[in-house]
C-alpha cells in the first residue's frame, strides 16, 4: 500500500480522539494497522493510550521528541496498547513507513489529569486501562464552575474536578444521584463537593449482608451511593435516591452502612421532640437525640408495640440500645429511655418504671426472673408483673419486692 493511502486511513482512524473503541473485528490479512486513542494519566502528567491493530508486525510511532515502538505480544498478536506520554494537540506523529499525520484531542486540553472524558460522554480515571469507562452521557460544549469547582455535565451526570489543585482526581456523579444532588444545591449546598465517585452495593446471591463489589461470588446489586463532604446520596430501585447526613449519618457508617441498616426508604426527619431526628431504612428506622445517640428500632412486633405506646412522645421516649435477638425469632427485647419492650411468646410486653429498676437489679432477662409472661397489672395502689422465674410487686408505701419461684 502506498504511504499516501496509508497516511489517509490513519488520518481517518484518529477523528474519534478520546472515543471508546468499536468492538471491531480483527483485521483481514494485510490490512493497514487501525489507530484508536483516549486520554489518560502518565506519571501524573495528561497522556494518552494508543490501541492498534495490526497484522501481527511490529510497528513504531515517532515525534520529534521520542520513539515508541510496539510490538504484539503472543497472547494478543493483533492488539497491541501502549502510553504515549505528553499531551497530543498539535503535535506531530508518523507511523513510520506510513507517511505523517497530526494527531489532536480537543479533550486532552481541557480536563485536567485523572480526570479525563471525551466527547461522547466517557470518563477515565487515573491510570485505568481506558477501555473500561464510566458513562455520564453526552457532555455540555464546555464545563461550568460551580462551587469552586469545574463541572463537566452530561445528559447522564456530571464529571467534577477541582482546577485549583493540579491532579485532583474527578469524581463521576450520575443518574438519580446526581438529580439528589443537584436539588441539594450541587457543591455549594448542604452536601459539599464529591468525595467518591459512584459506589455500587451488591449481596450474595444467597442473601448474606450487602457490602461492595468484587467479592468473587455471584451478587445481586442493592443500590448504589456516592459519598460527599457532609453527607451520602444512596439510590435502591425500590427506594429512588435519598440523602444520608450530619448525625444520622455518622451512626449510619459506624453500624455498618447498607449491609446492617439497608438503604434510606426517604429523606430525615424532624426536628422531633427533644431535638431528635429520624429516619427510614429497608432495615429499620434510626432514631438520633444529643442525650441518647443514634439507634435503629427495626420493622416488627417490638416497633408495633412502641407505636402504640406512642412513639417517642409516649412513656417510652426514645431507645437507648439496639435491638436484641434476632427479627424472626423469640425472644427479642429492645431498650428506651421510659422502659424496655420484650417479645416472649406469646406476645410483646413492656417492663417499666420501678418494676424495671427491680428487674434490672435482679440480671434482668439473664438474671433469675427471666423474660415478663405479662403485663404489669394493677395491685392494690401499686403495680405487679409476672416473670418466668417470680414475680416484682412495687408499692409506693412499702417499695418494691421480688418473688423467686
Amino acid at each position: 500500500m502506498g504511504r499516501r493511502v496509508r497516511a489517509a486511513v490513519l488520518a481517518a482512524a484518529v477523528v474519534g480522539v478520546g472515543a471508546a473503541p468499536p468492538s471491531a473485528a480483527a483485521p483481514a490479512e494485510g490490512a493497514p494497522p487501525q489507530l484508536r486513542l483516549a486520554p489518560a494519566c502518565v506519571g501524573g502528567r495528561p497522556g494518552h493510550w494508543a490501541e492498534f491493530e495490526q497484522d501481527g508486525t511490529a510497528l513504531a510511532l515517532r515525534s520529534d521528541r521520542s520513539t515508541v515502538t510496539l510490538a504484539p505480544s503472543a497472547t494478543t498478536p493483533r492488539t497491541v496498547r501502549t502510553v504515549l506520554p505528553g499531551p497530543l494537540a498539535g503535535g506531530r506523529w508518523s507511523l513510520l513507513g506510513a507517511g505523517e499525520a497530526v494527531l489532536s484531542s480537543a479533550a486532552a486540553a481541557d480536563v485536567p489529569c485523572d480526570g479525563w472524558y471525551d466527547r461522547t460522554g466517557f470518563v477515565r480515571g487515573g491510570s485505568n486501562d481506558p477501555w473500561s469507562p464510566q458513562r455520564v452521557g453526552d457532555l455540555a460544549e464546555r464545563p461550568v464552575a460551580e462551587g469552586g469547582w469545574e463541572v463537566h455535565r452530561g445528559t447522564e451526570g456530571a464529571l467534577y474536578v477541582r482546577p485549583s489543585v493540579p491532579g485532583t482526581r474527578g469524581h463521576v456523579v450520575r443518574g438519580a444521584i446526581h438529580e439528589a444532588y443537584v436539588r441539594h444545591g450541587g457543591p455549594a449546598g448542604r452536601l459539599g463537593a464529591p468525595l467518591t465517585s459512584e459506589v455500587e452495593f451488591v449481596r450474595a446471591a444467597d442473601g448474606d449482608g450487602a457490602t461492595g463489589a468484587g467479592s468473587g461470588v455471584e451478587q445481586i446489586t442493592v443500590g448504589r451511593g456516592t459519598a460527599f463532604e457532609r453527607g451520602t446520596v444512596l439510590w435502591s430501585a425500590p427506594t429512588g435516591a435519598h440523602v444520608v447526613r450530619g448525625a444520622l449519618a455518622e451512626a449510619f457508617h459506624a453500624r455498618g452502612g447498607v449491609r446492617t441498616t439497608g438503604v434510606p426508604r426517604g429523606e430525615e426527619f424532624g426536628p422531633l421532640v427533644r431535638g431528635g431526628y429520624g429516619q427510614v431504612f429497608t432495615g429499620g428506622t434510626l432514631y438520633w437525640t444529643p442525650a441518647t445517640g443514634a439507634h435503629l428500632v427495626r420493622d416488627g412486633l417490638l416497633m408495633d408495640r412502641w407505636a402504640r405506646q406512642g412513639w417517642e412522645t409516649g412513656e417510652l421516649g426514645y431507645p437507648v440500645s439496639e435491638q436484641f435477638g434476632e427479627e424472626g425469632y423469640a425472644p427479642r427485647w429492645q431498650h428506651f429511655q421510659g422502659g424496655s419492650v420484650y417479645f416472649a411468646k406469646p406476645s410483646t410486653v413492656v417492663v417499666k418504671g420501678a418494676v424495671r429498676e427491680a428487674y434490672r437489679s435482679t440480671g434482668a432477662e439473664a438474671g433469675p426472673l427471666g423474660f415478663p409472661r405479662g403485663e404489669e397489672e394493677r395491685h392494690g395502689d401499686g403495680a405487679r408483673q409476672v416473670f418466668s422465674g417470680g414475680t416484682i410487686t412495687w408499692s409506693p408505701v412499702t417499695g418494691t419486692s421480688v418473688e423467686f419461684g
